[in-house]
């Protein structure tokens, strides 16, 4: 399963004292700081940090998890600690505590790259690759104080190596069986001629762009689709892979320009492999043309870089396809949302002049009629939203914001007065900040608070509730519904998804796919504790700060 690579890591045998002031390792004095003003920064990095990381205690127990460790491992902060790893991790019981005791034993931190790895309880998810980290760590008096883990998933990365090891593995045969053929008999050598004219031909028929570079960033091979691509001319397939670079206008997805150290074609002659980096192309007289680029190194037979693979798959056209449907969807969008004013303004009218007239039963109908308009204009904004987000094309205007006080606030004014009856907001006093767009977070605050109340008997209460917890707020909303079977649960947050059971909430089908799409562009995570009979509890976080 994988592979596991040890690394020496510090010598920590002088009973873990920090030298006082530059030493031959590079370490120096800073600024004295409180114990106060230590907790804050090491709670900050903790709380922060892409990677995932977890304290474990000297007696094997896990203290403490980081959001970005939950949100990775998909496990709940609450289901870990207080649990040895070996009883969160249990697929990993035999090398955890292994790995455990040797970096206590010899004090050098145990590292690996792409540490394979599976979750019993989420079966889906299939063998898992992780760069992981197991660290002691020491108090200035040398006592152990226990691990510091650090990990980060790359199973995306891992199975993109693996499967882009294909042709570059080809084309290594291939340059060697070139450099011995003059060594070979004359038969050996027309059957590599011919198997060079296989890949050649293979690689002048593939539609994406191919190019082949030698050691020094000189093009090798370029088959007619990069040609097409790039748009060099011949004197200019002659000049240094910088000055190629240097003609291209090349932007990313949001406008701005790549360096040229940024480029694919750098990266992998720098050893790196780069999957899926979506570009425009942008030369003199020619209309930009979007790629999806890959690259990577090309190594001989000891490890030595002979030169790099290119490939541009060609996205122009679902690029435009793209910018048309966001034009399309904002087009009609618009159009539906002229047409259900008039539509919504007319019922309004309507409904007000029967009711000077004493017709309630007419107006009734008319008041139908504008409720749904209502409706059919919310549910228009949502899969507008829903576009923006899941393109990354909604911009967030953050701010500092009090979440409490923006509960509290929201609370005031959602549904109906009865709807607010029905609703308490329970918020810890002294809550830190969060920076995050108010707009969109209260937007959906009030899917989850909605689909509680829609989903309660109406005697029954609605709690919200707001903590902080591990430099997140975390925010709860519970009802006392009819609950959701365990196995409809994980789905809950895909879009359009309804349980079997019988719910009346039509933001069930959008709004909390909606909301989980808000969550998350914020850094944070969402989630659904929900039992047959006994209500659903919704769960949220937002980083502080």
């Amino acid at each position: 399963m994988g592979h596991e690579a040890m690394s020496s890591g510090a010598d920590t045998s002088r009973a873990g004292r920090v030298p006082n002031g530059p030493d031959a390792a590079g370490n120096l004095d800073l600024l004295p700081l409180t114990v106060e003003e230590q907790a804050a920064i090491l709670a900050a990095v903790f709380a922060r940090s892409p990677d995932g990381m977890l304290y474990i205690s000297p007696d094997g127990v896990v203290r403490a998890v980081n959001a970005s460790s939950a949100q990775q491992t998909r496990l709940h902060p609450g289901g870990m600690i207080g649990r040895s790893p070996e009883e969160v991790f249990p697929s990993a019981k035999d090398r955890i505590g292994r790995i455990c005791e040797e970096v206590r034993e010899t004090g050098k931190p145990f590292q690996a790259e792409a540490f394979s790895f599976e979750f019993k309880d989420q079966p889906e998810r299939g063998l898992t690759y992780w760069d992981l980290s197991i660290s002691p760590l020491y108090g200035t008096d040398g006592a152990f104080l226990g691990y510091l883990v650090l990990h980060r998933e790359v199973t995306k990365r891992q199975r993109a190596e693996e499967e882009r090891q294909r042709l570059p593995d080809q084309l290594q045969a291939m340059n060697q069986r070139l450099a011995v053929a003059s060594m070979r008999a004359r038969e050996q050598a027309r059957e590599a001629r011919r198997q060079a004219d296989n890949l050649e031909a293979t690689i002048t028929s593939i539609t994406d762009g191919v190019l082949i570079y030698g050691s020094n960033g000189e093009i090798e091979r370029m088959n007619p689709a990069a040609e097409r691509i790039l748009g060099y001319s011949e004197a200019e397939l002659q000049l240094p892979l910088s000055r190629r670079m240097a003609m291209l206008a090349v932007e990313t997805l949001e406008g701005e320009p790549f360096t040229a150290e940024e480029l694919p074609p750098r990266r992998a002659m720098r050893g790196e492999m780069v999957q899926g980096v979506v570009m425009a192309i942008r030369t003199a007289g020619r209309q930009p043309v979007w790629v999806s680029a890959s690259a990577g190194p090309i190594r001989g037979a000891q490890g030595e870089l002979l030169g790099a693979v290119v490939t541009f798959t060609d996205i122009t056209a679902l690029r435009e396809s793209q910018e048309q449907r966001e034009e399309f969807l904002h087009r009609i969008s618009h159009d539906l949302r002229n047409s259900l004013t008039a539509v919504t303004v007319q019922a309004e009218l309507l409904h007000r002049r029967l009711m000077r007239q004493g017709l309630e039963q007419d107006a009734e109908i008319a008041q139908a009629i504008l409720e749904s308009g209502r409706r059919m204009g919310s549910m228009i904004a949502d899969l507008v939203e829903v576009d923006r987000l899941e393109t990354g094309h909604l911009e967030l205007h953050k701010q500092t914001t009090d979440l409490g006080r923006l509960v509290t606030d929201l609370a005031g004014r959602v549904g109906t007065m009865e709807d607010r009856a029905h609703l308490q907001v329970e918020a810890q006093e002294g809550m830190p900040p969060v920076v995050v767009d108010p707009e969109r977070v209260e937007r959906a605050i009030e899917y989850l608070i909605m689909n509680a109340l829609a989903q309660s008997p109406p005697d029954a209460l609605v709690v919200v509730r707001l903590v902080e917890s591990d430099g997140e707020i975390l925010v709860s909303v519970v009802d006392r519904g009819p609950g959701i079977p365990t196995e409809d649960v994980p789905h809950l947050f895909e879009r359009f998804y309804r349980p079997r059971t019988g719910v009346r909430a039509p933001e069930l089908s959008l709004g909390l796919y909606l909301a989980r799409l808000i969550v998350e562009a914020h850094g944070g995570s969402i989630w659904a504790e929900s039992e047959v009979g006994q209500g659903t509890t919704i769960f949220f976080t937002l980083p502080v700060g």
